[in-house]
């Protein structure tokens, strides 16, 4: 008989909102927020569908289970720019955020760590995941009980 496994708690919290060009914060509702283990599990790479801003809900439900048998989590920001996700475990995390609503030029380089994490998880080239669309990535580390309140508000360019 074995012994049910306690209920997983919210590990990352916070909200990713945008400033417009009056200067105004806007909830970034759609933004993807993509959390990955500092040692991944398995050595599948994944398909980028469904963790880009704007992909089909369902492809994000199957893309969300994939990631989370890697050790890591995804979840998209609501209309009043909040997120929660659960962590599997204590331990260091790279929490990449999508905005849906600001762009990033093709020619903008995309920083060589970022490189390396999408290329360890990810099939294909990184500019297929991140396409025109700004991003943002931060380090954290959880203790596995206490939530991390991680927040972002992408800047006017």
């Amino acid at each position: 008989d074995a012994a049910a496994k306690p209920a997983p708690r919210v590990g990352l919290t916070g909200r990713i909102t945008y400033k417009t060009s009056s200067g105004a914060s806007r909830p970034d509702r759609g933004a993807r927020v993509l959390v990955f283990p500092e040692k991944r599990r398995g050595g599948v790479k994944l398909p980028v569908v469904g963790f880009r801003p704007g992909d089909d809900a369902a492809d994000f439900e199957i893309a969300v289970a994939a990631l989370r048998a890697l050790g890591g989590n995804a979840a998209i920001v609501d209309e009043t720019g909040n997120y929660s996700l659960t962590l599997p475990a204590a331990g260091k995390y790279t929490v990449v955020v999508l905005s849906r609503y600001q762009a990033r030029s093709e020619d903008s380089p995309i920083v060589p760590e970022l490189v390396a994490i999408i290329a360890e998880f990810f099939d294909g080239a990184p500019e297929r995941l991140l396409g025109q669309v700004r991003y943002h990535m931060g380090r954290v580390a959880y203790n596995g009980s206490e939530p991390i309140t991680w927040d972002y508000s992408f800047e006017q360019q």
